[in-house]
């Protein structure tokens, strides 16, 4: 099967194929001067507190040139906000092989993923950083606090329409082990 490729942005595509594309992931919105489209998806807004959540995936990737990793959690609470999608970004040494979705990592003894992991474990074992993996996480429901981001990297503020929610803190394990 061949790959679709797309032309250039500004470049015009066979019966705008290109635009197509592009009006798929865009939302409009009306400003005082006129239509503004934003790019990205508005990211999920859930009050501040507790929540009973389970591990869905991580990916690795560079966040303002430093490595990370986005560990995913969706809240498995009844109520309104079930099902929801949240994430956790922790800082890594570095990538092994190519970055992405389900991607390996380096973790340095004292990182925050890495202490957040022994906290979780009950059992009172010397755990290396070299031989942990998130997918163990895969079958626990964790309790985890979850914060409103309400400033931007410069500290800014961010207006109420622009405001998301991220986990915070891995608190417990609720069901399942962790390692």
């Amino acid at each position: 099967m061949k790959e679709k490729r797309y032309p250039p942005p500004t470049a015009i595509g066979k019966a705008g194929e290109y635009k197509k594309d592009i009006a798929a992931r865009i939302i409009p919105f009306q400003g005082a001067e006129g239509e503004i489209v934003l790019d990205d998806a508005i990211s999920p807004l859930v009050p501040e507190g507790d929540y009973s959540m389970s591990y869905k995936y991580h990916e690795t990737g560079k966040a303002f040139n430093t490595p990370k990793v986005f560990v995913y959690f969706s809240i498995v609470e009844p109520g309104p906000y079930l099902g929801i999608c949240l994430y956790r970004a922790f800082r890594v040494r570095g990538f092994i092989g190519k970055h992405g979705k389900n991607g390996r990592f380096k973790l340095g003894k004292r990182s925050e993923l890495f202490l957040a992991l022994c906290r979780l474990d009950e059992r009172d074992s010397r755990l290396r950083p070299d031989r942990v993996s998130l997918q163990a996480l895969r079958n626990t429901v964790i309790k985890a606090s979850v914060r409103t981001v309400k400033t931007d990297y410069k500290q800014r503020r961010l207006p109420e329409s622009l405001r998301y929610s991220v986990v915070d803190e891995l608190l417990s394990v609720e069901a399942g082990t962790v390692l």
